[in-house]
This record gives structure tokens, C-alpha cells and sequence, in this order.
């Protein structure tokens, strides 16, 4: 009996709570279309999206007759819109277009069907879909209502557009023309002269087909002879990367072996990648980085024993640390973390001294700032960490370089606080003890420094002075005890960018981004004696930037940078003796 009874009374309660189910099912009906959208709207302007757009889903279903059905398609495309879910915000959109074309909502879905075409619109070397359909959207949306108050945001985001177009065309055009295809270039030149009439670049094409038609495109700027091919080092469908603070991605040994690495994007996370060349051929891609760790900003040096460092950040989610390796006759060793004190360790370089010491700088903010920080390696291990820097402002992209004599020379870019603007800033030490720091640029834009030391002892410093058209690389040198002048090294009808110095036994080269009107190479300079020589093109490209050399033994100049090519970013190389 006692059984039976409570059987019964579980009966009883399933029968409950299914007629509380029924009954919450039976509230939400029996909403009216003006309180489900008020319900709706409050989701929305409280940024709940999801409970936002059930809410205006629910109101279209059960109202279809009601006059607020425009006004819930308008605020449901609104929600994907806001969570950046382009299609479904489209299909949205055009459904109150057609379906309600006399509601006020009406100029505002057709103008934001460009829009989310045009947020989905890439940078002008990558594929162009979605632009021409934002376009076309845009044209759409101007043709219907030419009163909207949004015709003139529509009109500028569409110019905008086509300037993206016309460049692509003319790109692929001064692509075709440095690969000596006189006639394909032409063909594309042509087409932005014709097709994109109302754009900048327009003028650009007119003056390459007038250089073309007088056979002027053979100039001074191409790569001068005696260059190896240009090689792709990293792999061709994913973006990979030399180092942003130019430390150094490439070096060598007294063999003359070759060693890059750099960063690669994958799709669980960036990783650190290394390769060689024996004088004969290309090793095979090795990963150094940890498969759980994602990877920035790889440095690399190579000591007198000819064994391999390697530094590079590490992201660890909560903090960045830095990660090291190195290779000596017994094969790699694991990978050790060597600086993980702030919450941030960004941008290392390093570099190995005549006595086997290896010396890395990079910018942490354990004290409470980005300062520069210094680490040495020697037969007894790693010393305790030393700050170089000591600055209300934020220190960053170090350089790091051992002169014969074991000193070492750091260089970095300050912010400057009082003064504003960028400085570079220099420091030397003994690895444990350094000098206070120096300001060598004269200017208010010091950027990306970078160090070398001859086997004399002179110590090279580089960087960019300024942003933008107007950025140059300045040069200034420690010998005998003192500084000498800054001197520009770059040309004055060119801007000039992200520059690297390397030192050799009896030269110099100094390697930089340049950017001419509308071309963009890869050039160098190089010192023998007392005097510099002309720069000399090594590469042209898309956007080639921060180089990384090496000079052998022998003299032969080793370049490694990264290049966009067909919308992907690439680790290239090519030397010349």
C-alpha cells in the first residue's frame, strides 16, 4: 500500500510540473506584439543578444499581422549585426527591404547591408570579394533613397572602397612590372587609368603607362647583380614573421652555415621555427617552441663554439615569459623558461661573446614599468636578472651586442615624458653592473634601434628617426671613447623604415625598408673604410620590412625580412658576396 501510494504521488507531481510547463508556455503566448517588444528592446539596449533576438524572433512568429514586425526584423538584424555574424545580419536586412520597403527602418537595413559587407572587407592585397559587394550594396542603397540622412556616409565608406580596388590593380600592375611582364603591367596600369577614374591612383597609373610608353621603367632601382634567388624560408599559406624589434632572425658560424629562425602563425597558436644552410642545401623546418605554448618574436646567436641560442616570448595566458634553447654538439636541448618575473617579457634579443657568454635584453614590467632587463649565461648558468633601464617612461625594443673585449652594449627606444615623443637610448656594462643610459638620437622620434660591434670595438647604432612619410635612419658610432655625429644614411627622397645594422671583419651594412612613391624594396649600405657606399636595391616587394643580416667570414652579406605575397606574410632570404 505504502508503494502504491507513493507512486501515486509521483504520478501526481510529473502531472505538476508539467502543467507549470504548459502554464510558463501559455504566459509567453499570450504576450502582446507592443509588451514582447518592449521586452525585446530592453535585451537589446542592455546588450543580451541572444535574449534580445529570441525575444524579436518570438514577436514575428506569433504577430506576423502586428505593425512592430519591421521594427523586430530591424533590431534582430541589429543583433547579429552587433556580434559581428555578417550573413545572418544580410539576410535580415534584405527580408525588411523587400518585405517592408515603406518602413522607417528601410534606408537604415539597405545602408547597413553595405555596412556589413564593408566591415568584412580586407586590406588590398587579399582577396576583394567583399568589397565589390559592399559596393555594390552601397550603390544599391544611393539609387533608393537619394534623401537618406546616410547618403553621404554611404557615398565616403564607398569612395573608400574603390581606392582599395584601384590599388589592388595597380599593385598586381608594379608586380608584374618588376618581374619585367612590360605588357601585363600595362594591362593592369590601364585598367585603374580607365575603371577607377574618381581615385587617387588614377595619377599613378597615368605616370607608369607614360614611363612604360618612353621605356623609363628599367631604372637604378632594380635589385643590383650578384644577388642569390630570392628564397622563401617559411612556408608559403601561412603568415610568418622576422622579429618586430629587429633582433636578430639570422646569424651564422665560422663554417659558414647559415641559421634563420622566425614566427609562424598556425591555428592553435603562433609558433618558433629554425633552419639551416650548409653551403649545399636547406634543412627541413624544425619547430623549437613547446606544443602548448604559443610563440612570439624569436632571437637568435650563435657563439664561438658554433653552438645555436634562441630566445622568444612565450604566452603563457596569464603572463608572457621568455623561452630559450640552444643546440651544441649534442643536439637541442629542452626548452628552459628565463624570465618570467613580470607579466609581461616582450621582445628579446641576444648575442654570444668571444668567452662563450650569452647576453640577453628584452622589456618586462616587473617593477611596475617597461623597463629593459638583462640576463648573462655562462659555465656557472644563468645570473640573476639586471635592470638597464630606469625611466618614468615605457622602455622598449631592445638591441643587444658583445664587443671583443666582453662589454656589453644594449640600445632601446624610451618614451619620453616630459618632452614627448621617442629617443634612443644607449647603456653598456659588464653584465652585472651598467653605465646610467645615454641618449643618442637628437630627435623626437627615435624608433627600432638596432647594435652591432666591429672586431676593433666601434660600436654601431641605427634606428628610424620619425613615423610615417617623413621617417629616415640615422646612424652614430662609438670609437675611442666618444660618440660621434648622428648622420643619416637614408636618401632624402625616400622614407625609410625599420633599419639593421650587422658587422663584419672588414665592413658594415646597414639594411632598411625603403619606400619611393609607390615602390617599396629592400635596400642596404654598406662601410669598407672611412666612407659609406651608395645604397643598393636587394629586394622589392609588396611591403618588405624589419631585415635581419649577417655578414660570413668571407664577406658574404646574408638578408633575412619579412614580404607580403598574395595576402600572406613571408619569411624571405637572399645573400650576395
Amino acid at each position: 500500500m505504502r508503494i502504491h501510494c507513493r507512486e501515486l504521488m509521483r504520478a501526481l507531481l510529473c502531472l505538476l510540473i508539467v502543467a507549470g510547463c504548459s502554464s510558463r508556455q501559455h504566459l509567453r503566448v499570450s504576450l502582446d506584439a507592443e509588451d514582447e517588444f518592449a521586452l525585446a528592446k530592453k535585451a537589446f539596449d542592455e546588450r543580451q543578444w541572444d535574449r534580445a533576438a529570441e525575444g524579436f524572433k518570438r514577436l514575428m512568429f506569433d504577430h506576423p499581422e502586428s505593425g512592430l514586425v519591421d521594427d523586430a526584423q530591424f533590431y534582430l538584424a541589429e543583433t547579429y549585426l552587433a556580434q559581428e555574424e555578417y550573413e545572418l545580419a544580410i539576410v535580415e536586412y534584405r527580408q525588411l527591404s523587400r518585405n517592408h520597403p515603406r518602413s522607417e527602418y528601410a534606408d537604415d537595413a539597405d545602408f547597413s547591408i553595405g555596412l556589413a559587407y564593408y566591415r568584412r572587407s580586407p586590406a588590398f592585397d587579399l582577396d576583394q570579394q567583399f568589397t565589390e559587394q559592399a559596393i555594390e550594396a552601397f550603390n544599391v542603397f544611393l539609387v533608393r533613397h537619394p534623401r537618406s540622412p546616410l547618403v553621404a556616409e554611404a557615398e565616403s565608406k564607398r569612395k573608400e572602397l574603390r581606392e582599395r580596388l584601384a590599388r589592388k590593380e595597380y599593385e598586381n600592375g608594379l608586380l608584374y612590372l618588376r618581374l619585367g611582364h612590360i605588357e601585363s603591367a600595362q594591362i593592369y596600369f590601364e585598367i585603374v587609368r580607365d575603371q577607377y577614374r574618381d581615385t587617387e591612383w588614377r595619377a599613378r597609373a597615368e605616370k607608369k603607362l607614360l614611363e612604360i610608353a618612353s621605356d623609363s621603367v628599367s631604372s637604378s632601382d632594380r635589385p643590383a647583380a650578384g644577388w642569390s634567388e630570392v628564397l622563401d624560408i617559411s612556408e608559403p599559406r601561412t603568415n610568418s614573421y622576422t622579429s618586430r624589434n629587429n633582433a636578430r632572425s639570422i646569424g651564422g658560424d665560422w663554417t659558414g652555415t647559415v641559421h634563420i629562425v622566425w614566427q609562424e602563425a598556425r591555428e592553435a597558436g603562433d609558433i618558433v621555427l629554425y633552419r639551416e644552410w650548409d653551403g649545399v642545401e636547406w634543412s627541413e623546418s624544425r619547430r623549437l617552441s613547446d606544443e602548448e605554448e604559443r610563440a612570439l618574436s624569436p632571437a637568435l646567436a650563435v657563439d664561438v663554439a658554433n653552438s645555436v641560442h634562441v630566445v622568444w616570448e612565450r604566452d603563457m595566458g596569464d603572463r608572457d615569459a621568455l623561452a630559450y634553447r640552444m643546440r651544441g654538439a649534442g643536439g637541442w636541448s629542452e626548452v628552459e623558461v628565463i624570465a618570467e618575473g613580470g607579466s609581461r617579457a616582450w621582445y628579446p634579443a641576444i648575442d654570444a661573446g668571444l668567452d662563450g657568454a650569452i647576453h640577453v635584453v628584452w622589456m618586462d614590467d616587473r617593477s611596475g614599468n617597461f623597463e629593459i632587463w638583462h640576463r648573462r649565461h655562462d659555465a656557472g648558468g644563468w645570473a640573476e636578472p639586471v635592470q638597464v633601464s630606469h625611466s618614468p617612461g615605457i622602455s622598449a625594443m631592445p638591441s643587444v651586442a658583445v664587443g671583443p673585449d666582453g662589454r656589453v652594449h644594449a640600445v632601446w627606444q624610451e618614451e619620453m615624458v616630459e618632452e614627448g615623443g621617442e629617443s634612443v637610448q644607449y647603456a653598456s656594462g659588464d653584465g652585472l653592473n651598467w653605465s646610467e643610459p645615454l641618449r643618442l638620437s637628437s630627435g623626437e622620434g627615435g624608433l627600432h634601434p638596432s647594435l652591432a660591434v666591429t672586431g676593433d670595438g666601434t660600436v654601431i647604432a641605427v634606428w628610424q628617426e620619425g613615423e610615417g612619410p617623413t621617417s629616415i635612419v640615422q646612424y652614430r658610432a662609438l670609437a675611442g671613447g666618444a660618440w660621434g655625429p648622428v648622420v643619416q644614411l637614408s636618401l632624402e627622397d625616400e622614407t625609410a623604415s625599420t633599419p639593421t645594422v650587422a658587422a663584419g671583419r672588414e665592413s658594415i651594412v646597414v639594411a632598411w625598408a625603403r619606400r619611393r612613391d609607390d615602390d617599396r624594396s629592400l635596400v642596404w649600405r654598406s662601410r669598407g673604410g672611412d666612407e659609406w657606399q651608395e645604397p643598393i636595391v636587394a629586394s622589392e616587394g609588396t611591403t618588405p620590412t624589419h631585415p635581419s643580416v649577417w655578414i660570413s667570414p668571407e664577406g658574404r652579406v646574408h638578408l633575412a625580412w619579412c614580404d607580403v605575397d598574395g595576402g600572406t606574410w613571408r619569411v624571405r632570404y637572399r645573400s650576395r658576396k
